[in-house]
This record gives structure tokens, sequence and C-alpha cells, in this order.
């Protein structure tokens, strides 16, 4: 799997369909190969966001070396999971930099979809998960960024503000993680 920078958010994905698929993707992480990765198909996918459910096209391509192919996954979408990328930091903002509760964030989301399908376990999941990737977030931010931590780094709150002040700077802190450490984010 590969997470690469889109300029397009999912509303502009959906709406470019096949155009959205630019970006030339160059070197197999699986060999080593430096050249250009070949486009091999596509597979549907589902993604939630707080305002809907949508299905998205996901570019596969193939290295021309070793043959092994590699999802193209735009930066909104984090691996094995359907929420997406900006809808799993709002949750976990409303958790640990506003404090709600679990109840305060499900009727938040139900204000913005009715039909959203968030339930207390999932919230669960998102914030034991955060709390398990804390310390390689932390290593991330100390090592691969010129983010410096403050003093009190260990508050889970700040580090969720270092992540929204990376997106801010029009970077992907989802496909930066990617990119710089050994497994993906919220990963297992």
């Amino acid at each position: 799997m590969i997470i690469s920078k889109f300029s397009n958010f999912i509303h502009q994905y959906l709406f470019l369909g096949e155009a959205s698929f630019y970006p030339t993707q160059y070197g197999c992480k699986n060999c080593g190969y430096m050249g250009r990765l070949h486009r091999h198909g596509y597979y549907y996918r589902n993604v939630i966001t707080v305002f809907g459910t949508y299905k998205i096209k996901v570019l596969r391509v193939k290295c021309p070396s070793c043959k092994k192919t590699h999802a193209l996954l735009p930066h909104f979408l984090v691996p094995y999971f359907q929420y997406s990328f900006y809808t799993i930091l709002f949750l976990l903002f409303l958790k640990f930099v506003l404090g709600s509760s679990y109840s305060e964030i499900l009727s938040q989301v139900k204000k913005f979809n009715s039909l959203c399908a968030l339930n207390t376990a999932s919230l669960s999941r998102f914030h034991k998960r955060f709390i398990s990737k804390f310390n390689e977030i932390k290593a991330f931010f100390a090592y691969s960024t010129d983010i410096y931590p403050e003093a009190d780094f260990n508050n889970f709150g700040i580090l969720i503000k270092y992540i929204i002040s990376f997106e801010r700077r029009n970077i992907s802190f989802n496909t930066s993680y990617f990119s710089s450490m050994p497994s993906y984010f919220f990963s297992p």
C-alpha cells in the first residue's frame, strides 16, 4: 500500500473520478526498483466521513521488476479503516482537546449526519488505537519534522494539535507519516 498526496479532498476526488489519478508513482518499496510503477486496475472502497458514506475507486499500481501490486491510497484514507483520516482526527480532537464524552461526540456527529452509524465501540477503538500509537507519533514529530515538542508533549490533546498544525501547513500528515515510519498511522 502506498499513501499519496492528492490535491483533492473526497468530494473533489469523487467529482473528478479517474481524473484524480494524476500522480505518477515511482519506486517500489518491495524490491527497491526506482522507476515508474504501472497502473494495474482499480477497486472500490467505502469511506465514511462525518457528512456521509461514499464509495471511491482506489488505483492499483504494479512494479515491472518484481510484479508486486500496490494500492495507491489518497491521503484522506487510513489503511484498513473505513473512516477517513479527517473524520478520525475530528473525533480525536473532540475527545482529547475539547474533552467531550462519547455521548457528546455522537450527538455532535448526528447533527451533521443523522444516518451515521458511528457508535461508542468505534469511538473507543479510535481512542485506544491513538493511545497505543502515542509514542510512535511523538517520535515522528521529534525526528521527522521541524515541529518541536512543547514541554507538555505527553498530553494527548497537544499531539492532536500538532497533527492539525501539520495539516494546516498543507502537508499531509498521513502521507508524511507513511513515508517516515515503519508502520501506517493507526495500524495495529
